[in-house]
């Protein structure tokens, strides 16, 4: 429960509050509701009570009744109406608890994507994006439906079996003692018996999703190569274990909860036999038992379900628990560090006129036995095209994430025109720069939006808009080859259009954001030769008003670059 507590807030603390005394509330009600059959059972047994029981005579007074008849009518309604409205009070308050869980999870959701977000690069490419999602979108729902409401509901129905036991204590100790040992021994012997198996299953359930996402992600994105190699069915072999492993997992934890269930029903039944036969050994009048018995009746016709529910719920907190523990984990352990510095996009661009300057930079990556770069020194002009060369793995791609601050140096400074870039301003160095990678990502929306991407349509200037599919060689292709022109749908990723098309949006969302550094990161090696050089013409066009730092393969790609830096030295040092 002190993890549940740590994930609320003093707002949501206060709300779970309010949820439990609304919870009390119904609790009472049903006591009311039940204890009112004690009346009437005993004034339709024996209208003779009227007159014997001071109370039930008191009420026959007060209320102006000059009938038996009228009166046990009059008990029968309201018997009925307690009853109805106890059932409705405990709608209310259901209804209360999966608004209170549904809006707790959608905060823990939020909260967890704005901490991903909030980290450093270097986390995402030491974390598996589908575990990522599996989390977010997947487990938060699994903690929300089958650990907090269930929680909630063992709470709620506990106080009204409370409640309940309190009322049959009153009309008959040694009963009541009884059945509260019998029936909550019998669920609590079953429950203590299972939890650990539940807890081992519960992370066989977890384990096993994971897997599966991780499969379907790996298979959905390699689609291609799927296709190529004829691997569909190897995909499908290593999806199926897992896939079974997740559902006899599940079939297991309902069977569990369901277990005590039907033996038990019966044995109430027989508990209810056991009670006449008791009452009647201590008294042969079948009249003054009627009451007690149906109140029996009645408690267990109340207690039975809450019972069984309270225990098929506290199976799935057990069988879930795992997910809270990853879940409270996985929030503490992406908290922000004490030190680090928070998003912060009202940032003003980082002034940037006079030059980049590593200065003995170093990098590694955690757990690399060597690193990417060491005592690294580079200066790099503003308004000048620099090229960066080397075979692959040399750390171009590594080299340009650590200019652009989405790595930070494990050694050594970057300067911005004498400032030293640290985590407080590197988003607002990262204004001043446009990134074009090898694998443009495409959202399954309009050209239009994939360029201009993030804006808002009324916000999209057009005439910036133009201009970068005029400088990218796609005004023909979006004319012509485009049944809806700048609105056509791309589809998922930008499928529907060829790897050199896809590069050219991605090179012209980058220039229609007109930033002072244009990176560009193996974006032209999807292009064909005649459209590559119509693009380095427009690169080179506007090279001397922006900072250009390129990453390619080929020499030619680079023949207008004012410096190359060759990164194929085992010491990749550049002065």
């Amino acid at each position: 429960m002190h993890k549940i507590y740590s994930l609320l807030t003093k707002r949501q603390r206060l709300q779970a509050a309010v949820l439990f005394a609304l919870t009390t509330f119904v609790a009472m009600f049903e006591l009311v509701g039940v204890a009112s059959i004690l009346p009437f059972m005993a004034v339709l047994s024996s209208p003779d009570t009227i007159t014997t029981n001071k109370i039930i005579k008191g009420v026959y007074d007060i209320l102006g009744f000059s009938s038996s008849r009228s009166f046990l009518i009059f008990l029968g309604i309201l018997t009925f109406s307690l009853l109805m409205l106890g059932n409705a009070a405990k709608a209310v308050s259901s209804w209360a608890s999966n608004r209170f869980s549904g809006r707790w999870g959608h905060s823990i959701s939020i909260l967890l994507f704005e901490q991903y977000l909030n980290q450093p690069y270097i986390f995402f490419i030491e974390r598996n994006s589908s575990e990522l999602r599996k989390l977010v979108l997947g487990e938060v729902q699994i903690l929300i439906s089958s650990y907090l409401i269930p929680v909630l509901d063992v709470l709620s129905r506990s106080l009204i079996c409370i409640a309940v036991i309190g009322l049959i204590f009153i009309a008959d100790p040694i009963l009541a003692i009884a059945t509260v040992l019998v029936l909550g021994g019998a669920y609590a012997l079953v429950y203590i018996f299972i939890r650990r198996w539940l807890s081992r299953i519960g992370m066989l359930r977890s384990n096993a999703q994971t897997i599966r996402h991780k499969i379907v992600n790996e298979a959905l994105q390699g689609i291609k190569n799927v296709k190529l190699t004829g691997q569909e069915s190897l995909y499908v072999k290593l999806f199926e274990r897992p896939s079974r492993d997740q559902i006899r997992a599940n079939a297991l934890a309902v069977m569990a909860a369901e277990l005590p269930r039907y033996a038990l029903e019966s044995f109430a039944f027989g508990g209810l036999l056991f009670v006449v036969l008791y009452k009647l050994s201590q008294t042969s009048d079948l009249q003054g038992t009627l009451p007690i018995v149906t109140l029996y009746a009645v408690a267990g016709y109340r207690l039975m379900p809450n019972f069984q529910a309270i225990f098929s719920s506290v199976t799935k907190i057990r069988f879930n628990s795992i997910v809270l523990t990853r879940i409270h984990q996985e929030l503490h352990a992406t908290l922000p560090a004490s030190g680090r510095h928070p998003v912060d996009d009202r940032q003003p661009r980082l002034p940037f006129e006079h030059s980049i300057v590593l200065k003995n930079a170093s990098f590694s990556y955690n757990g690399a036995l060597r690193p990417v770069f060491r005592d690294f020194n580079l200066t790099i002009r503003a308004n000048s095209i620099v090229g960066i060369v080397g075979k692959s793995g040399a750390g171009k791609t590594t080299l340009v994430d650590v200019l652009i601050g989405l790595l930070q140096p494990t050694g050594g400074e970057i300067f911005i025109d004498g400032v030293k870039l640290g985590p407080e301003n590197v988003r607002a160095w990262q204004k001043n720069v446009a990134y074009v990678s090898q694998h443009i990502y495409l959202s399954d929306d309009s050209i239009r939006r994939n360029i201009a991407f993030g804006v808002p349509d009324s916000q999209i200037d057009e005439k910036r808009l133009q201009e970068a599919i005029r400088l990218t060689a796609l005004q023909e292709f979006v004319e012509n080859d485009l049944p809806e022109g700048l609105d056509t749908l791309l589809g998922e990723n930008g499928v529907r259009l060829s790897g050199g098309q896809r590069q050219r949006v991605g090179i012209a969302r980058a220039l229609y954001l007109d930033r002072p550094v244009l990176v560009l990161d193996e974006a032209t090696s999807a292009l064909d030769m005649d459209t590559e050089r119509e693009v380095m013409a427009a690169i080179n066009n506007i090279g001397h008003s922006k900072t250009v730092i390129m990453i390619a393969h080929r020499l030619e790609s680079l023949s207008a670059a004012d410096e190359l830096i060759d990164l194929s030295g085992s010491s990749k040092q550049v002065d």
